[in-house]
């Protein structure tokens, strides 16, 4: 099974941790880490847009990964949220750690 990164961006704090608290407890995600703020810059609708963010990065598998960007999307505050997915390579205790802790019977 292939672990990925999975990682988007929320405009508080509050509401990356709140995403990451959902989406591990619910079992789609392993684990997540929470950055910020960063200084966000980019085009929206023909105009350069400026804020602050946070950043949330989530480790899954392919298996699950439907089920998180499901979970994000109807979480998510933005009308088009960043999700962004990478493939995600470790140790092989690290990696089927991930496995265990996503798999849908908890």
């Amino acid at each position: 099974m292939a672990c990925v990164l999975v990682a988007t961006t929320l405009p508080t704090r509050e509401a990356a941790v709140a995403l990451a608290d959902a989406v591990i407890g619910g079992h789609l995600a392993a684990c997540g880490q929470v950055s910020g703020p960063l200084a966000s810059v980019w085009c929206w609708r023909g105009a350069v847009e400026r804020g602050e963010e946070w950043r949330c990065e989530l480790k899954t598998t392919r298996d699950r990964l439907a089920a998180l960007e499901a979970a994000i999307t109807a979480r998510h505050p933005y009308e088009l949220p960043e999700l962004t997915v990478a493939p995600l390579a470790g140790s092989e205790r690290y990696l089927a750690w991930i496995e265990e802790a996503v798999r849908a019977d908890g």
